[in-house]
This record gives C-alpha cells, structure tokens and sequence, in this order.
C-alpha cells in the first residue's frame, strides 16, 4: 500500500505561510490571529501567543488548567510505530517543558481513506500504550478517514492537567546575566530522522556502528527524562531563599537559536549564546556536515533538545544534575541588557535574524523523507 506523504495544494493567492510547510511567522499569527482569540474570558491566566506552548486557565479554589495542542505528525517512513511514538513525544514535549506531566489527551485522527484496519490499530496501540504508561486517560477525540488526508500530518492532539495554581514557570521571572543551559545539542530531530532516511551517508560515517547510532538518536528524541530531572533541582542562598527553573522550552522548528527567540521576544530582553561552548559529538558533526553548514546545524529541527533559563546560582547544579543522569548538558549563554539577540560561532558574533528559515525540511525531502510506502519496521527503544 502506497501513500504520498506531500502534495500540491489546490488553492489561490498568495500563501499565508509563504509556501513552505511548517509554523506560520510571528507576523501572520500577530494580525490574524492573537487579536481574534474568541470572547474575552478573566479566567484565561496565559492565553495564546509568541512561544507560548501552554496555556492556562484559572479553575478557582486554588488549581489551574494547564493545557497545549499540536499536530499529530506521523512520518511512515519511520515505520508506523516509529513514527507514532515520535508524533506523541512531539504534542507531549510541551506540557514536560512547562514542568507538568500530562494527565488527559484528545486525539483527532484524520487518517488516508485507503489506509488498512491493520495499520490504524499500529498506530492507535502506540497512543494507546505510551498513554498507559504514563497514566494518560485518553477521554475525547474523533477518528475517520477522509479524501484530502494524508501523512505526516494525519490530525492534531490535545493534552492537559489540572495543577497547583502557583505550579507555573513565568518568562516574566527571568533577569539579567541568567543562564541559557541547552541539554541534548542542536539539531536532534534532523540528525535522527535524517540518520533513518539516509542509510548510505550513515554507514559511510558511522561504519558498523550505523544501526547503534541511529537507535541512539531516536532515543534521543524525547526530553522527558531531562525535564523531570531539571524541574526538581533547587538551591538554597545564604539568605535562606530558594531558586528553582525559571523556564524551560523544548526545541523544534527554527532550532535552537529558533527556540531562544520564543523565549526572549515576548519579554523583550537582550540575549547572547556563546555556541562555539557546546562541546559537540564529533561524529554526529560529520554526519550532519554532510546537509548543513555549522550555521544552518543551530536553526535545523531539534525535537529533543531542552533549554533551561536558571539563574546564576542555580545553573551550574542543573547542568551537574543533568550530567550525573546521562544528559548532555551545557551553559551556552546569558541574558544581558538591551533587547538585542546576539550569537557566538565559529568566533563571529552575529546578530539574530527573526527570517532565517528551518534548513530541515528541503534536505530531508530530498533525502528519502517523502518516498512512498509505509514501512513496519520497528527496533526497541
């Protein structure tokens, strides 16, 4: 059974994302959307904006609703299950960054009309399962196969929790000369997906090793661990205060240096990264050498890697905490006065420019990320 994952859209006029798959810019979401969000509503404590994946809403009585969506992008050339548990670490990404851990989902599930039972029930036993074991309740959705659908983007999720009211990381909180700690390094859903797709470039670069490190980079993908480990280091200062995570914010389109934006636009803060401090794998530097300049490598897709904003004090616990489990973890900057973004690479300073595209999607295209067909295959995490 053959599937094409990509098609030529119908429509007329100028795209509102200028023809390029991904997320609408900051601009188009500013004038059509932010300023249209339905009745106002007082209990409505984060509406939708610039970066915010989460958003709240006041339950009285102490608790809050803490509540995210996104698409369900499942990509069969990962393999159904593959592709399935990849999609659920994508919607689940954002509520583990917000310090919270999922308790319901909503799936709506827009399937091909020509996709077997067979291959529905692989991918509804990885929600299932990846639920489950998380003590997930899925409890809403809608399921039906349509003309018009097709993969990667096959329906959208929803994932909330009831918390503690005060439970929130606020981007308000962060202050001058905090530190920016990335853990996993750039570029970790194009290395891994890429990895999967380009056997030839993998096996040239990694020898007898490509199958191991491709595995490793798939496991790479979820920033579960890391954020659960992040959310419960605090210090105490010698005058008896308590400093926890101020932020934390996953990677995905436009990259690290992408995702630092989303932290620091809406609070209008100067920012500089110091990129050149990342101490990188040197195999995986080969191997994405071979799509990405060292530029490019920062604003490539990076579905799981973290960043944390700590401040001074507290950094350097978070990123020895991070070591001691097994994460890769580094100090890669700090916020500074002004509101001026700055990045250090190759030992240029270079401003931050809010156009700079996603390289991903062209290369993995190109590739083998849009062949036809779904495989079955599936190695154990």
């Amino acid at each position: 059974m053959k599937y094409h994952c990509w098609r030529e859209p119908c429509m007329v006029g100028e795209p509102a994302g200028n023809g390029l798959p991904g997320k609408y810019n900051g601009l188009s979401m500013k004038s059509i959307v932010f300023n249209s969000l339905g009745a106002m509503d007082s209990s409505v404590l984060l509406p939708p904006g610039p970066g915010r994946d989460c958003n709240i809403v006041d339950l009285q009585q102490g608790k809050a609703l803490v509540i995210t969506s996104d698409p369900l992008y499942i990509n069969p050339v990962f393999g159904l299950e593959r592709g399935t548990w990849m999609g659920f670490q994508i919607l689940a990404a954002d509520m583990w960054a917000f310090g919270v851990d999922p308790q319901h989902a909503v799936f709506s599930l827009n399937l091909p009309n020509i996709l077997p039972v067979e291959q529905f029930h692989h991918i509804w036993k990885v929600l299932h399962h990846e639920c489950l074991k998380r003590g997930i309740s899925i409890v809403s959705g809608h399921t039906g196969a349509y003309d018009g659908c097709n993969f990667p983007i096959i329906g959208a999720g929803v994932m909330f929790s009831t918390v503690a009211r005060e439970k929130f990381m606020n981007a308000k909180s962060i202050d001058m000369n905090d530190r920016v700690i990335l853990v996993g390094g750039p570029a970790r859903e194009a290395l891994a997906s890429l990895l999967h797709v380009d056997e030839k470039t993998g096996e040239l670069v990694h020898g007898n090793k490509y199958r191991d490190e491709r595995n490793k980079a798939w496991d790479g993908l979820s920033i579960e661990h890391a954020a659960r480990i992040a959310r419960e280091v605090s210090v105490v200062d010698k005058d008896d205060c308590e400093h926890h995570v101020k932020i934390m914010h996953d990677v995905a389109e436009g990259g690290v240096l992408g995702a630092m934006e989303e932290i620091r636009a809406p609070i209008g803060m100067g920012l500089q990264l110091d990129l050149d401090s990342w101490v990188a794998d040197e195999n995986e530097n080969t191997f994405l050498a071979y799509y990405f300049t060292k530029h490019q490598i920062w604003h490539a897709s990076g579905q799981g890697a973290l960043l944390i904003v700590a401040d001074q004090l507290l950094a350097p616990h978070i990123v020895e905490e991070l070591r001691d489990n097994g994460e890769r973890a580094m100090i890669i900057g700090k916020f500074r006065e002004g509101s001026e973004y700055y990045y250090k690479l190759d030992g240029k300073t270079i401003r931050y420019d809010a156009a700079s595209r996603d390289p991903f999607w062209p290369v993995f295209l190109e590739a083998g990320g849009n062949q036809d067909g779904i495989s079955n295959e599936y190695n154990s995490r």
